[in-house]
């Protein structure tokens, strides 16, 4: 059962269903997306809760291709992302009643984009599907945060690109170099090799991916933009 596929493509293809779910009506789209969380959550709590389950692995390509791991820990967090994506849904199905988004069908299909994006992260098993989809998660933050399209918004989605850039460059280089050096990009692999790097290559990868992720995740002191961005988004982008 390829379970981690459908956390993963249902969300992301959510998109490509919106022109046709439009059709039903203004609430069409709106429901549909939180039908389809709820489901994938349910289909979380039971794969959780279920005694007969195994660990599921799907690669696709190695050393580069899609490479997936189910286990009971990653599990834990889709169902802890499903849940929140779903209560966010909810909460703005009641506020979308007096202060609606003006275009609602790229809103539902930017939350599921980071809900795709979100399960992917903690599904991956090697450092470039990881990275792929924080970027992923990083351009639908950035339209996000600017989505009311107010200055001050505006001002956000910009300091959130041009940060989410900086990131992106240091993470790449890292990468990179991780490839040359080890030849993989898989996370057990690399727990392996990654000993056998001199202690200046290691420090400098060390130092490239902390500078990415932190950007990315807003560790101090690297979140000094997070102010200016929370201030300018709209408040249930915020909550998201």
């Amino acid at each position: 059962m390829m379970s981690s596929i459908y956390f993963v493509a249902l969300p992301l293809l959510f998109g490509f269903a919106v022109p046709l779910l439009a059709k039903l009506g203004k609430n069409g789209v709106a429901y549909t997306s939180t039908l389809m969380q709820t489901g994938l959550f349910l289909l979380s709590v039971t794969l959780l809760l279920s005694t007969s389950w195994h660990v599921e692995i799907i690669s696709i390509n190695p050393p580069l291709g899609i490479s997936f791991v189910l286990s009971e820990a990653s599990l834990f967090f889709v169902t802890l992302f499903t849940l929140l994506m779903m209560l966010f849904s909810l909460y703005y199905m009641a506020l979308r009643k007096t202060d609606p988004y003006k275009n609602e069908n790229k809103f539902f299909i930017l939350i599921n984009m980071v809900l795709a994006s979100s399960i992917g992260l903690v599904l991956s098993s090697d450092i470039f599907n990881i990275y792929v989809f924080f970027e992923i998660a990083g351009i639908s933050a950035y339209i996000l945060s600017a989505y009311q399209r107010t200055p001050k918004a505006l001002e956000a989605g910009i300091k959130y690109i041009l940060t989410g850039m900086v990131a992106s460059v240091f993470l790449v280089f890292a990468i990179a170099l991780i490839y040359i050096n080890l030849g993989s990009l898989n996370l057990a692999i690399l727990s392996e090799r990654f000993v056998t790097l001199p202690h200046d290559t290691k420090f400098l990868i060390g130092l490239l991916l902390l500078l990415g992720f932190g950007f990315k995740v807003e560790i101090f002191p690297l979140n000094f933009w997070v102010t200016d961005v929370y201030e300018g988004s709209s408040a249930p982008v915020n909550a998201l």
